[in-house]
């Protein structure tokens, strides 16, 4: 995975990791992450600038940027429009990760397990909503509808396995959207200009708390 020179962009960030008795700190300098660039909410619902992007099992997000914008150290992008900053438990996971995860979470044959129980969708024969689906209830519910004149039905709910559950959790995860490719470069020429705009930073310490911890 190459690395994203994007990065190199940002302003500067002394940052003081420690303080002495003295009052002089302990600096190291990183990026200044804290003045990422993030689109507005109003953009991020339009249509053309994002497009709907399904993960496939086991596809990592600089193999998604190689694919879509021709450039691996892209990668950045793709997670920052999701709003992704916990890659291990917000990315989805291979089919073989899953079946791994959801063994070591539940047993070995822990993944045929009871997890919850839902509502089914019902209709009556108008085709008019009865009962929506996918209601957590418990293993007793039921539910008595008119389904059609003098014709009644009972609705029970299904189970949701371990399996299941978490199977869905991770398809939901691999929804995700990512820019147009049209635009990626708009999007890095503005971030550029925007942060040439910036000044270096230092964060500072509180001396008198930092004194305060070590008599403690």
């Amino acid at each position: 995975m190459s690395f994203p020179t994007y990065f190199s962009n940002l302003p500067d960030l002394k940052y003081a990791v420690s303080v002495n008795k003295a009052g002089q700190t302990n600096d190291i300098l990183i990026k200044d992450y804290f003045k990422l660039l993030r689109l507005r909410e109003d953009v991020k619902r339009t249509s053309t600038f994002y497009v709907d992007y399904v993960v496939q099992s086991g596809e990592r997000p600089d193999q998604i940027a190689f694919k879509e914008y021709g450039e691996e150290g892209l990668y950045w992008m793709i997670l920052q429009a999701n709003d992704i900053v916990d890659y291990d438990n917000q990315w989805p996971l291979s089919s073989s990760s899953l079946d791994q995860y959801i063994t070591e979470k539940y047993g070995v044959n822990g993944g045929s397990g009871v997890h919850h129980y839902e509502t089914v969708e019902e209709y009556d024969a108008d085709g008019g909503l009865m009962l929506p689906g996918g209601m957590i209830v418990d293993e007793q519910f039921s539910h008595d509808f008119l389904y059609a004149p003098g014709v009644r039905r009972v609705s029970y709910p299904s189970i949701v396995t371990n399996f299941r559950y978490e199977s869905e959790l991770n398809n939901q995860k691999s929804q995700i959207q990512i820019i147009n490719r049209d635009y990626v470069w708009d999007v890095l020429r503005e971030s550029r200009n925007y942060y040439q705009t910036l000044k270096n930073d230092e964060s500072k310490i509180d001396i008198y708390n930092v004194l305060r911890r070590k008599r403690a």
